[in-house]
This record gives C-alpha cells, sequence and structure tokens, in this order.
C-alpha cells in the first residue's frame, strides 16, 4: 500500500520483527481474552482496572505491560533504521499514525466524532477500491494507493491538531472531550519527538536520556496527576512520556552495537531508577508516570535482548516474524475484531461438555490458535504487497 512504510527484507533485524511479533500476539491473544468468561483465569490478565488484574508491580497489572513492548518496538525501530530515514519521511509516518488511530476510533455522542465516522467511511471505501484495483487493475492500484495516502495524512492533521487543542484547552481548565486523542496519536508525537535524536552518538543519547528523565521527573511531581490521565495514555503531557520510552529504545541499539553488557547495564538502570522513583511518584499506566515509563522500558528491553539471541533463527513458517513485518496493520485490524473474535471463541468454548479446569487449557489453546490463523492471513496479504510498519 505504501512503499515509504516498509523495509527491504535485506534490512530488516529479524529479532526486531520477532519482538514487535510477540507483542501483538499478546496483544491479540489477551484482547480476545476479555471476552473469554468460560475461563475465568483469563480476566486478570487482560485488564488494567487493578482491582482485578494480576498485579505485576504496585500500580502495574500484567496486561499494562502489554503496550508499552508495541511503543519500544517504535523506538527500536527508529534506532535501527534512522539511516534509511529521509527528513520528510518521519512526519509522514507520524501524520500516519495519528490518522489511522482516528479513522478506528467510534463515535461517541459529539458532532466531530461522526466527521470521524464519515472520513472512516471514505478510507475504507479506497481500501475496498484497492483491493479490487490489485485484482483488475480496474482501479488502478497505484492512484488509489496515492489517494488513500493522501486521505490518511489528512485526517492525520485535521485529528492531531483538533487533539492538540482539546488537550490545551483542558490544561488551563476547559471542559473538553478526549474522545478525540487516540492511543496512536500518543505513539505518533513520541516517535516525533524521538526522531530528532537517533543519529546522534551513544553517550549523546545517554545524556539525553537523563536530562528528560529529570525533565518528566518534575513534571510528574508538579502536574496534577488527573491533567495526565484525563486522555487516554496520558494526553500530551504522556506522549512525553512514551516518546522517553522510545529514546530510552533508540539508545539501547546503540548500546547493543558497543556490547551486550553496556546494553543490559542500561536496562538495569532503568529497573532500579524506576523502583527508586516509585517511592516518590505512584505508579500508573493511565498517567504514564515516570515509574512506569522506567519499569516497562526494562523488562521491554529485557525481553528484546531475549529474541535478539536467536536473531540467526530461521525456521519455514514463524508467525511472529510475519506479525512483526506489518505490524500496524494487524494492530489496525485487532482493534476491530477483537471482542467479536473474543465472543466467538467464547461461544465456542462454551459447547464443550468439560468443566472450568479442562476449559482453562483449551481456552489457551484457542486463544494461541488465533494469532497464528491471524498471521498467517497477514502473511497472504504480506505477499500482495499491502504493508502497515511503524
Amino acid at each position: 500500500m505504501n512503499k515509504s512504510l516498509t523495509l527491504s527484507d535485506k534490512k530488516r533485524v529479524p529479532s526486531l520483527d520477532r519482538f514487535r511479533g510477540f507483542a501483538l500476539a499478546l496483544m491479540i491473544i489477551f484482547g480476545a481474552a476479555k471476552s473469554v468468561t468460560v475461563a475465568p483465569v483469563f480476566a486478570a490478565l487482560s485488564t488494567h482496572d487493578l482491582s482485578e488484574a494480576l498485579i505485576i508491580f504496585p500500580g502495574i497489572g500484567f496486561y499494562d505491560l502489554i503496550a508499552p513492548l508495541f511503543v519500544f518496538a517504535c523506538g527500536l525501530g527508529l534506532g535501527f533504521y534512522s539511516d534509511s530515514l529521509n527528513s520528510s519521511r518521519p512526519m509522514r509516518r507520524v501524520i500516519a499514525l495519528v490518522g489511522l488511530g482516528a479513522l478506528v476510533n467510534l463515535p461517541t455522542g459529539d458532532p466531530l466524532s461522526f466527521a470521524f465516522l464519515a472520513f472512516s467511511v471514505i478510507a475504507l471505501i479506497l481500501v475496498v477500491l484497492w483491493f479490487a484495483g490489485k485484482k483488475t487493475s480496474k482501479p488502478d492500484a497505484q492512484i488509489i494507493s496515492r489517494i488513500l495516502r493522501k486521505f490518511v495524512s489528512f485526517v492525520g492533521l485535521f485529528a492531531l491538531a483538533t487533539a492538540v487543542v482539546e488537550n490545551v484547552l483542558y490544561l488551563v481548565g476547559v471542559s473538553v472531550p478526549s474522545s478525540h486523542w487516540s492511543v496512536l496519536a500518543s505513539i505518533g508525537v513520541s516517535a516525533l519527538f524521538v526522531y530528532p535524536f537517533t543519529r546522534v552518538r551513544a553517550e549523546w543519547k545517554l545524556f539525553f536520556c537523563a536530562a528528560f528523565t529529570a525533565l518528566y521527573f518534575a513534571a510528574n511531581l508538579l502536574v496534577p496527576a488527573e491533567n495526565f490521565s484525563y486522555f487516554t495514555h496520558g494526553g500530551l503531557l504522556g506522549s512525553f512520556g512514551w516518546g522517553l520510552m522510545c529514546l530510552y529504545a533508540a539508545t539501547a541499539v546503540d548500546l547493543r552495537k558497543i556490547s551486550k553488557i553496556s546494553f543490559l547495564s542500561f536496562g538495569a538502570c532503568l529497573c532500579v531508577s524506576g523502583f527508586i522513583i516509585a517511592e516518590l511518584i505512584v505508579s500508573s499506566k493511565s498517567a504514564v508516570s515516570l515509574p512506569y515509563v522506567l519499569i516497562t522500558s526494562s523488562v521491554s528491553l529485557a525481553l528484546f535482548g531475549f529474541f535478539d539471541c536467536f536473531n540467526r533463527l530461521t525456521v519455514a513458517y514463524d508467525p511472529l516474524s510475519v506479525a512483526g513485518k506489518n505490524s500496524l496493520f494487524m494492530y489496525l485490524v485487532h482493534l476491530i475484531i477483537f471482542v467479536p473474535m473474543g465472543t466467538v471463541i467464547n461461544a465456542l468454548l462454551g459447547l464443550i461438555p468439560v468443566g472450568s479446569a479442562l476449559l482453562t487449557p483449551i481456552a489457551a489453546v484457542a486463544l494461541v490458535g488465533y494469532f497464528r490463523l491471524f498471521s498467517y492471513v497477514v502473511k497472504k496479504i504480506n505477499g500482495k504487497g499491502f504493508r502497515l510498519k511503524i
């Protein structure tokens, strides 16, 4: 669909694709698990509600660890592929992320949300025309692809301007809706934040990590927590936290090139700093607080390090790698289908005449099978050239 959003297989980092795919696998499996009521054990693994979640660390539940993996993967990608990015492409990526996030938001009752719904319908029509053009050559798929890219960018600019105005109005005390600030808006702004630092040397990255961590620490202490948590993933303020996570990831890429010891030591420093600062600031996903950023970044770094140990491993079919090569497409489709797919899986499991103790492992197998099927479909789509990647 958009060649500017893809990289040749010769430049790819297998461990990054698998790590990104692993984040998607958790997102897809436990997103669907929200609706699998026949196996109650999944309830604690698929909720952000700390009163019901499996607590990993005070203020952080198991399900709270998944989104940071995805954000950290964005920073890793910027770090690994910074040399192949020209000056204008990162801005287009950011705008595309914000636009795609706006297009999958459901209307909430305010007039602007219905404007976004109209944009979504237009985008869906363009996607259908693109697929038709790939099959029949009429309409011209390349022309439709260019129109679609420009339309998504327009929606992104409109959505970003709307969300920034709403965030600023809220910060000065005006009551505004929060539905126009999407998760992808936060990821897009964080990617824009970290891009200027991707091409500097490792020691400068470490300096900026320390400086911006101190700045965010001050913001967490001085700005009321509700100003972060009112918007999804912290709004503009929380996007700075996501950006800090991306900067940690880009720095880790440089340290990985120096030595594994420096790479792992950096992760240990993040983890220890998170535990120390958690004594002063509450860990919170909704507010994207500094302890949450530090602790989840260290977990993400450790998991990427694990996948990096198998960087040269090749297999006939690797569902994680397939997912990682089209991560944004899988993420967007997941947002649309995770509830109905979970409902379908739950209904099918309910037909199995066994006790709840046996249904739990059966449900786990079914959810993993759902991801593998999803990945297999995306493999076919990848072959058609339809790729969206952060």
